[in-house]
């Protein structure tokens, strides 16, 4: 919640990093980007940290890091459609579908660690949830029980909490 201490901690990532095309170094820095600019309610933000990390993916073989943010990018979308609907306005789906297709692409990739699939389960549940407020979907608890389960099995709770608390919500 110390959104300062956040932006502090990015920009010292970010020096850390410059001068890298490294996957390991690309991908956690653009989806702390992303996370961060939608805690601020900058969702366009947050798109273009998502886009610039899959973007700097592009010659990596390891299908997980490209899940990862996909999963970041699409919470992104699903807030952006939140967001949207409350205000009234417009949303596309095209950076989504660009999203899920860049999931697809991964699983063909070498690079897939054991919590690719709950990443991609996480994912698959966000994309869910960006349908919701479109009017192309309804809520589904059991796509985030799936992901939490996954994530329990995984021993990541931070993962799995928040697919237990997305569930929740989707009960709701």
């Amino acid at each position: 919640g110390d959104l300062a201490t956040a932006r502090r901690q990015l920009e010292e990532f970010r020096r850390l990093c410059l001068g890298t095309r490294d996957p390991q170094w690309m991908e956690p820095l653009h989806a702390q980007e992303a996370q961060l600019a939608l805690l601020e309610d900058r969702p366009a933000d947050a798109r273009d940290a998502i886009r610039r990390g899959i973007g700097s993916l592009e010659q990596s073989q390891e299908g997980t890091r490209i899940v990862r943010l996909a999963w970041v990018g699409l919470m992104a979308e699903a807030t952006a459609a939140e967001r949207a609907r409350a205000l009234g306005e417009p949303a596309s789906e095209a950076d989504a579908e660009r999203l899920l297709a860049d999931i697809e692409r991964a699983r063909e990739l070498p690079g897939r660690w054991a919590d690719a699939p709950a990443f991609e389960a996480l994912a698959l549940a966000e994309a869910g949830r960006m349908r919701v407020p479109r009017g192309s979907g309804v809520p589904d608890p059991a796509a985030w029980d799936g992901a939490a389960e996954a994530f329990a099995a995984l021993e990541q709770p931070w993962h799995a909490a928040y697919a237990g608390f997305r569930a929740a919500e989707a009960r709701v």
